[in-house]
């Protein structure tokens, strides 16, 4: 991604986060972005197109954040902590931690069903890899239910505090399942 493309994601995150996808226009992301609203339409065509390309730097930005840390740990247990903290609980704290963060989740969900499906079937290849890497038994079906039960664990709960206790019961499981503890 090139830096241009790069500020210009960033600054509608930002954007999106302080008014919402909704009420967000293309000329309020060009002004925080520095740049004039014409540069914003030559990358992008719509506010829908900025919201997806937002998605992609994101999933790719915590994906890298995800392997990179991961290769600095041997254990499957510390592998799902990071994770857990980089991916659900991080994006919990991003959709709670302003008025608009539920909706802008909200907003993704609605415009970006491709973009997550891809990155749902990255994440599922993660971790298959890593349920492999530890000996685990059936990777191709235990790989995938981690990342489905990881990222859906954020619903109904009334606080952090939940979504960390169901993301540990998540590993105890996993972890039993493989008959470790490590």
């Amino acid at each position: 991604m090139s830096d241009r493309t790069t500020q210009l994601v960033e600054a509608a995150l930002r954007v999106f986060m302080r008014y919402g996808v909704g009420k967000t226009t293309m000329n309020d992301i060009a002004n925080e972005a520095g740049v004039a609203r014409q540069t914003l339409y030559n990358s992008y065509g719509s506010k829908e197109d900025i919201l997806r390309g937002a998605v992609r730097h994101v999933i790719a930005k915590t994906f890298k954040e995800v392997t990179t840390a991961w290769a600095e740990v041997p254990t499957l247990a510390e592998k799902l902590d990071l994770y857990f903290e980089i991916g659900p609980l991080r994006w919990y704290d991003i959709a709670t931690g302003s008025a608009e963060g539920a909706e802008l989740l909200d907003g993704i969900h609605e415009v970006a069903q491709e973009e997550l499906r891809i990155a749902a079937r990255e994440w599922d290849a993660l971790f298959t890899d890593a349920v492999r890497a530890a000996d685990g038994p059936d990777p191709e079906t235990l790989g995938p239910y981690i990342n489905a039960m990881s990222t859906n664990a954020k619903y109904n709960v009334a606080d952090r505090q939940t979504l960390e206790m169901r993301l540990k019961v998540l590993k105890q499981s996993v972890l039993a399942l493989m008959g470790t503890q490590k």
